[in-house]
């Protein structure tokens, strides 16, 4: 086999692969059987009686019922919580897709998932005795060849990096939301989503990001060296995964995607800079009433 046979071969091979990324993962099968609701007594054919809502499947309660009742909070008792994690990885555009055009039983909600990694991480950092806080910005080694106005500013902007630490919480919470803001901003010429389905995706891909810090966690029992701000994980991995996040969710090429992901870091990094500037401000000013 030639080479050029072989790569004709690689390519096709990748275009059956991406064809069946585009599928639907799960699609549950309507029951044909008649059913009789055990609550309001309706004859009905499906999975669901269509006048209260009741599964047509009714079980007695059992010890494996409360099992399954106990695994269904956390998305594992009929596994969208599975299917869900392997498909970020799988296929994390076409998954998001199929969520936003009302697939959405087929997979754990968006915000619920965030919410269960996130007090994972927190769990993990615990454990290892992590902590979230930057250590801030130091000026010793140099402060004998600065001036006192050249001081003064630098305290300030320690101040400043030292006030968002201490508020780190709603820090994260800001910068997540500058990140939907300016990705629905960048993409909007592109793409046929609004700004609340790009802020849906993005909590999708927050959870993708947790998972990976949770192995990162797991493998290091550090997060000081890979802690990166709005994601918690080096930035050629964040660049790497949005590739692939953005490549399918958007239907781009790749190079307009990395360029556009480069545009997203360079307008995030402007908005912090002025939005440390306003915080060296406001204190200088609450420092000079003082």
């Amino acid at each position: 086999m030639t080479l050029k046979q072989r790569i004709h071969r690689l390519q096709v091979r990748f275009r059956w692969i991406e064809r069946k990324k585009r599928r639907v993962s799960y699609a549950p099968q309507s029951s044909q059987e008649e059913h009789t609701c055990q609550h309001c007594g309706t004859q009905f054919q499906g999975n669901y009686c269509p006048q209260c809502g009741k599964v047509a499947s009714w079980q007695r309660l059992t010890f494996k019922r409360l099992c399954l009742n106990f695994l269904d909070i956390w998305g594992l008792g009929n596994r969208p919580m599975v299917r869900t994690i392997r498909d970020l990885f799988w296929r994390p555009g076409y998954m998001i897709q199929d969520y936003l055009n009302g697939h959405s039983l087929s997979y754990f909600p968006p915000f619920k998932m965030l919410a269960v990694f996130t007090i994972f991480i927190i769990f993990l950092a615990w454990c290892f005795d992590i902590n979230y806080q930057g250590s801030g910005l130091s000026f010793k080694s140099i402060e004998s060849e600065l001036s006192a106005n050249t001081k003064q500013l630098l305290a300030y902007l320690q101040a400043a990096i030292k006030f968002l630490n201490e508020h780190l919480l709603y820090t994260i919470i800001l910068q997540n939301v500058l990140v939907v803001l300016i990705t629905w901003l960048v993409f909007k010429k592109k793409s046929k989503l609004n700004l609340v389905e790009t802020f849906f995706s993005q909590i999708y891909i927050n959870c993708q990001f947790h998972i990976i810090t949770i192995v990162l966690i797991l493998i290091t029992q550090s997060l000081s060296d890979i802690f990166v701000y709005p994601y918690m994980v080096p930035f050629w991995l964040v660049l790497i995964m949005l590739v692939y996040d953005y490549r399918q969710l958007y239907g781009l090429k790749t190079w307009s995607v990395v360029w556009r992901i480069l545009l997203i870091s360079f307008l995030l990094i402007l908005t912090y800079l002025i939005l440390i500037i306003a915080v060296v401000v406001i204190i200088a000013i609450v420092g000079s009433l003082m």
